[in-house]
């Protein structure tokens, strides 16, 4: 312990104004410390965000992969389309000219054999006009026998189209199958780091929240010594503002998506919104407050739901895995889960729309970047 100078009065009791200053100044620091020490921020670092990411990305570039196929499926059901109409058309006049040349080919030999066109004629006239339609009849013959034999080629060329068309198809419904399930194993994978990050973010904050309360503790304790010895009024702490959201992700858990806006798909269609891949089962929440409304089951769609939103727009959420939540509905209520159903079978997936105004279609890509 050391000697009082002249310049530092001895005190008993109570710490003096400086000194108390002091003293307060060092507790900042060392709570300060404590909180650089202990707090953990809430998103893990290192290792398990790169981690995250990559399997991420891998399953973002499955399910662009999968699109492809999917997309190419719609083009072939386009191509095999057009060809097949084109062999119907081409077998009618394949057929007409063939009954023609055939019926042509009856009459003539009918004529022959009753003499209706006489091979000699005492009037030379007569003879003249026989052979020169003689003459027309088989010229026209040969060119109906050559445009028959035209249509025939063609035909012989759509048809092989239309075999190369459809192994092309086959081929490609293989490659899809592989892509779906590599698509799903990295949807797997990606849960599982999903799950290990969210237990990493949850004992952070855990461990976040214990310094910050010891901190608390330590800086009540500073204040409360101050108190006894400095009058000075404190300058109140201010709380962190709450900002709401305006728009939430439909979708929770480990997704992923890709802009497909526009893409074929079966039977000539365009993609009319974004397919966002998820787990059988995973939640789907309302972006918004308002009224969800279920008009059952439709073809392409399977079970599906309509969120009228409280912001005057209407968004869609389809083939989900069963009925879907009816009624009013608050932001982020659960409004159904994710599933396969209408001609989803086999790629769970929420197909998602956004109708601004209630009305047309509008790409919800953007939107679902920024707030997913």
């Amino acid at each position: 312990m050391s000697t009082p100078t002249a310049t530092e009065p001895v005190t008993t009791g109570a710490v003096g104004p400086e000194r108390a200053a002091r003293w307060r100044r060092g507790l900042v620091l060392v709570v300060a410390g404590i909180v650089l020490v202990q707090g953990v921020s809430p998103r893990t670092g290192g290792a398990d965000e790169a981690e995250v990411e990559a399997a991420r990305q891998e399953a973002r570039e499955a399910s662009i992969a999968f699109s492809n196929t999917e997309t190419r499926l719609g083009e072939l059901d386009v191509e095999i389309a057009r060809t097949q109409a084109s062999i119907r058309v081409t077998l009618v006049k394949f057929e007409t000219l063939r009954s023609i040349l055939a019926e042509e080919a009856i009459q003539q030999y009918v004529r022959a054999g009753a003499g209706e066109v006489p091979l000699v004629s005492a009037d030379i006239n007569v003879q003249a006009r026989a052979s020169a339609l003689s003459r027309a009849a088989r010229g026209q013959a040969t060119s109906r026998a050559d445009d028959l034999a035209a249509v025939k080629v063609r035909l012989e060329r759509e048809q092989a189209d239309l075999s190369r068309q459809q192994a092309d198809a086959e081929h490609t419904r293989l490659v899809q199958r592989e892509r779906r399930t590599a698509l799903y194993n990295r949807l797997e994978e990606l849960q599982a780091i999903e799950a290990r990050r969210l237990e990493n973010e949850r004992l952070a904050e855990q461990a976040r929240r214990q310094a910050a309360a010891e901190a608390e503790a330590l800086a009540a304790e500073a204040a409360y010594q101050a108190s006894r010895t400095d009058n000075s009024p404190s300058a109140p702490v201010p709380s962190r503002p709450v900002v709401p959201a305006s728009w939430l992700c439909p979708i929770t858990g480990a997704y992923v998506f890709s802009d497909t806006w526009g893409e074929y798909r079966s039977y000539g269609r365009s993609h009319k919104g974004t397919d966002m891949f998820a787990g059988y089962g995973t939640p789907l929440v309302a972006v918004v407050g308002g009224e969800a409304i279920n008009y059952g089951w439709s073809y392409a769609g399977g079970y599906d739901v309509f969120l009228l939103g409280d912001d005057g727009n209407r968004y869609y959420y389809a083939h989900l895995d069963g009925y879907p939540t009816e009624g009013r509905v608050e932001q982020g209520d659960v409004i159904g889960y994710v599933g396969d159903t209408g001609n989803a079978s086999g790629v769970p997936h929420l197909h998602f729309e956004i109708h601004p105004g209630g009305g047309g279609w509008t790409n919800p890509y953007s939107t679902l970047v920024r707030y997913c």
